[in-house]
């Protein structure tokens, strides 16, 4: 929850029933709710179909949410998104295979994980300025993933060596 009184939530038990019964995406939708508008739905990245899915990751104090979503038929790569009610849903990039998005500062920053084309697990940071930046690893072998980042741009995570 931010200072604002957003919240943004997973539905954990609405996953789990899904994930037994149609896989890991059956039709769900990132949402931002607030006292004022209730819910709104925030869309997804590619095509609508009985598969396709997004969801929720953080938010910032501004009102920018970030998460993960389809873009492609199903078996096919996830990418991150911001979401601004000015921009609504802008796809993040890749750095060569699906990513996962974990935290947004109130800069506008994201940080996550996302496969290389090689398919090895690299943190990331994104900015509007420089689009996604592989953070690589500890070690040549490594993988890393990116857990939060603050308003000077610093980064924090785990990587394997």
């Amino acid at each position: 929850m931010t200072e604002r009184g957003e919240s943004v939530t997973k539905l954990l038990i609405s996953v789990a029933v899904a994930l037994l019964v149609a896989g890991p995406a059956s039709g769900k939708h990132a949402f931002l709710w607030t006292a004022d508008t209730g819910m709104i739905d925030l869309g997804i990245l590619g095509q609508i179909g009985p598969t396709s899915f997004s969801e929720a990751r953080a938010i910032n104090d501004r009102g920018h949410g970030v998460g993960r979503s389809s873009i492609a038929p199903p078996g096919g790569p996830v990418h991150t998104f911001l979401w601004t009610a000015d921009t609504g849903m802008i796809d993040l990039g890749t750095l060569g295979g699906s990513t996962s998005v974990t935290a947004i500062n109130d800069r506008g920053d994201a940080v996550g994980t996302s496969a290389t084309a090689s398919g090895d697990l690299h943190a990331f940071v994104w900015t509007a300025e420089t689009g996604m930046i592989d953070l690589g690893t500890l070690g040549a072998d490594g993988s890393s993933h990116a857990g939060g980042s603050n308003e000077l741009g610093q980064v924090v995570g785990a990587s394997s060596f």
